[in-house]
């Protein structure tokens, strides 16, 4: 069987970055604390230079998950008619880090995830409710059928 993975170019690239910058949600993966993967579904906004914004309520059990153990993964998979695993799909292996609302990076997280999602208005400023930027590490991208690549950090940065 030959290697499936295909040489990482310009046009995958410029997928993987669309679909950060334009994802809306994402499944996010954690570990409990027994280290059992946890899956659950999270509001996210992507910015040009590939960090990827969430809002999280102290409530959640992915937010007790990522507060004991910052790894985790993040599938984008904006989806469309027809065959899920026929449209562009990305992985990504990540870091969680919480950010302070009043720096900089906070200001802009909170920009970016009321522009893609107006209704987080209402709760955003909850004092329960921290911002996370997800330091991607790697990623995987399947640009449909036949089309998977392995991105490095480098190649999103």
């Amino acid at each position: 069987m030959t290697n499936p993975i295909l040489p990482t170019d310009a046009a995958a690239r410029d997928l993987a970055l669309r679909l950060i910058r334009e994802g809306v949600s994402a499944s996010l993966a954690t570990l409990d604390p027994s280290g059992h993967p946890f899956a659950s579904l999270i509001a996210v906004a992507g910015d040009d230079d590939a960090r990827i914004f969430s809002l999280m309520s102290a409530l959640s059990a992915h937010t007790k998950h990522l507060a004991a153990d910052p790894r985790c993964a993040l599938l984008i998979a904006p989806g469309g008619k027809g065959d899920p695993l026929a449209h562009p799909r990305l992985s990504l292996k990540c870091q969680a880090r919480w950010i302070a609302r009043e720096s900089d990076e906070g200001q802009r997280a909170r920009e970016r995830l009321l522009h893609g999602n107006p209704g987080a208005k209402i709760y955003i400023d909850f004092l329960d409710f921290r911002l996370v930027v997800f330091d991607i590490q790697a990623a995987s991208l399947n640009a449909g059928f036949g089309k998977a690549y392995e991105l490095s950090r480098n190649d999103l940065f």
